[in-house]
């Protein structure tokens, strides 16, 4: 409420101070399509947090998200316009070898997490593995988005005009928001995900002899198959993998057998 008086009080200042702020650099369109973001997005952080103190969480939400967006965008036009940094990092083979390393290792760790979960290769459903793998790879570069903010800050924040400080401080605020929130949605992450490609490539039924097992919210891998592996989106609050074995006894009576593999808990923000 005091910054807002200031702002209103000092108006003529705060515009000169704006046109400052937004006229820089030789791109002009870029440039102060990346400063309106900038302090737009500031302008979103400083009203998502009244709204979090006041425990409006949807209109909290919906301020922090754009806060994110708007300094994402902004920092992508920062970058594009500033070409020396494009040239001597984006396109470097440093780079482009840091971030192959990055896929291959999120690669392994995320297809090895999905054989404790479900108890089958992930390399056997091609769309679950395109998904699964991409989102873990974005996953792991959030992370080391904040190391490299906290680089770009301090080697650059001296040399910054206009809006630039604000977009670099907003990359690093963001780049934290994303490290601290991250582990409370992995799970959830990881629910809407499978829940989505599996839900693409997997069938609603499985079949053994003349009996076929199809339940409200389970996928099945696998087709007039000895084994199948089920998922399933809910139950009681969980969410998971079954394996489901067809037999047939000594008096040629088909049947199933399901036994649980893995339970995850549904996050509360995904229910």
């Amino acid at each position: 409420m005091v910054t807002f008086l200031i702002l209103f009080l000092r108006r003529k200042r705060c515009v000169e101070i704006f046109d400052l702020f937004i006229n820089y650099g030789d791109n002009r369109f870029l440039s102060k399509t990346a400063a309106y973001c900038s302090i737009g997005g500031w302008l979103s952080f400083a009203l998502f947090l009244p709204f979090f103190i006041l425990n409006v969480r949807l209109v909290a939400n919906i301020f922090l998200i754009s806060f994110c967006l708007l300094i994402f965008i902004s920092s992508a036009l920062m970058l594009y316009t500033n070409d020396s940094l494009l040239k001597k990092r984006v396109f470097s083979i440093e780079f482009i070898s840091v971030a192959s390393l990055a896929y291959v290792v999120s690669s392994a760790y995320s297809s090895g997490l999905f054989l404790q979960l479900s108890n089958m290769s992930i390399e056997d459903s091609p769309w679950v593995a395109f998904c699964w793998k991409f989102v873990a790879f974005i996953i792991l570069v959030s992370i080391f988005l904040q190391p490299i903010s906290y680089w770009i800050f301090i080697r650059n924040i001296e040399k910054a005009k206009g809006a630039q400080i604000l977009t670099i401080l907003g990359s690093l605020a963001v780049t934290s928001f994303i490290v601290l929130l991250l582990p409370h949605f992995l799970s959830g992450i990881a629910y809407i995900t499978l829940t989505k490609s599996i839900g693409f490539e997997w069938r609603d039924e499985a079949t053994c002899g003349n009996l076929t097992d199809k339940v409200k919210g389970e996928k099945y891998f696998g087709f007039n198959a000895d084994k199948y592996t089920v998922y399933f989106s809910e139950r009681s609050g969980m969410w998971g993998f079954d394996e489901l074995v067809c037999i047939k006894n000594d008096q040629g009576v088909y049947q199933f057998k399901k036994k649980n593999v893995s339970s995850e808990a549904l996050s509360d923000w995904v229910k």
